[in-house]
């Protein structure tokens, strides 16, 4: 089958080291609050970027910036400017004027706080801080000097009868009367409400209708849980795990096996010889796939393995009874030591099971069956 992987900013989010940036959807859990501060600023660097590559190569979207945004009127906005991306550490997005009208520096806020060093209300903002900078370098050059915090939600107290010219924006601002009939700039609208950022991620879902298409989820909800009682491991209530990423090109649903105390049950033993990775369940199983394009969706159970040798036992093991080699696959950068078995959607049908499952509750049990 051909994949048609498109270029788009979602892509090249996907190709790129900001990947390894992606919060986790247990964020609130996942490494010290300076690393997820570091994951959120990273994704905003490429948001940046990529609204920089819109200003510079797009007219349109160039004109709507800057009257939406920065304030400056669509006659002074269509002269030529020269756009900037983190050219200093004091602006994030930098457009300037090149017959000396305007310098507007924008320090854009997703996700990540408002540090104090960006923060305008902050004292000595102009003598010591980010201002005096902006001052230096375009006081001499430009008439107009903005400087304007785009995004950040809380109300910020902006002084006046400055040399700088200070403004709030959110984006709603941005967000009304984007020009999405442009290519580009459509690829942007998407892009931004992919990675969470709020008018846009609200407009592009408000007309989704799941209609019919909720009772299959209330199938799985009930079909994944029961597969491990079907293995014969001891009941427990089920934990889910879901994933819908655009910034990533990937969405899951499942549950996991959790882990146990009891070394003597079933669930026990199979904890044993699994070998989980420290803060992991034993495993999950569920459906995923590609959002657009790629090989999914499909069926997937990946065993959590702490190091080598256990990788090695799980896929023999599983190899050994009857499972599909061709189904059989290593972890990821994120889980090296993974075992995933992936198989088609319409695997129980081609290999004799009653339904999706058994197929699952198979896996299971060759997993726990040693021979």
């Amino acid at each position: 089958m051909f994949v048609h992987n498109h270029p788009s900013f979602s892509l090249l989010f996907q190709r790129s080291k900001y990947r390894s940036y992606v919060p986790s959807a247990d964020e609130d859990t996942d490494g010290s609050e300076k690393e997820r501060e570091e994951k959120r600023r990273e994704t905003e660097r490429y948001l940046t970027t990529a609204i920089g590559f819109c200003i510079r190569y797009d007219q349109t979207f160039r004109s709507h910036f800057l009257t939406a945004i920065c304030n400056v009127s669509r006659e002074i906005g269509a002269t030529p400017v020269d756009v900037f991306v983190e050219p200093f550490h004091w602006g994030d997005l930098v457009v300037v004027s090149r017959n000396g009208i305007f310098a507007c520096v924008v320090e854009c806020k997703v996700h990540a706080k408002l540090q104090e060093w960006q923060n305008p209300e902050t004292e000595g903002f102009e003598t010591q801080g980010y201002g005096k900078l902006i001052l230096d370098e375009f006081q001499k050059t430009q008439k107009i000097i903005r400087y304007i915090v785009l995004g950040w939600r809380e109300l910020l107290t902006l002084r006046e009868g400055s040399q700088i010219q200070y403004a709030q924006k959110s984006w709603h601002n941005l967000e009304q009367k984007f020009p999405r009939y442009r290519p580009l700039a459509k690829d942007l609208y998407t892009c931004l409400a992919a990675h969470g950022v709020p008018d846009f991620m609200l407009k592009e879902t408000q007309n989704m209708k799941l209609g019919n298409n909720t009772k299959f989820l209330a199938q799985a909800l009930e079909l994944l849980p029961a597969a491990q009682i079907e293995a014969g491991l001891d009941e427990t209530s089920p934990k889910f795990e879901c994933l819908s990423d655009h910034r990533i090109g990937w969405w899951y649903f499942g549950t996991n096996v959790k882990r146990t105390k009891k070394a003597k049950t079933a669930r026990g033993k199979l904890q044993e010889f699994v070998n989980p990775k420290e803060g992991c369940a034993i495993a999950w199983y569920g459906y995923d796939g590609k959002l657009a394009g790629g090989d999914g969706p499909g069926l997937s159970f990946w065993f959590y393995c702490r190091n080598a040798k256990a990788q090695r036992d799980v896929e023999n093991r599983l190899r050994r009874n009857g499972i599909n080699n061709a189904y059989i696959q290593h972890g990821d950068d994120d889980a090296p030591f993974a075992v995933i078995v992936r198989a088609p959607l319409d695997v129980a049908t081609k290999e004799g099971f009653s339904g999706d499952r058994s197929w699952f509750s198979e896996i299971l049990k060759a997993a726990m069956e040693a021979t």
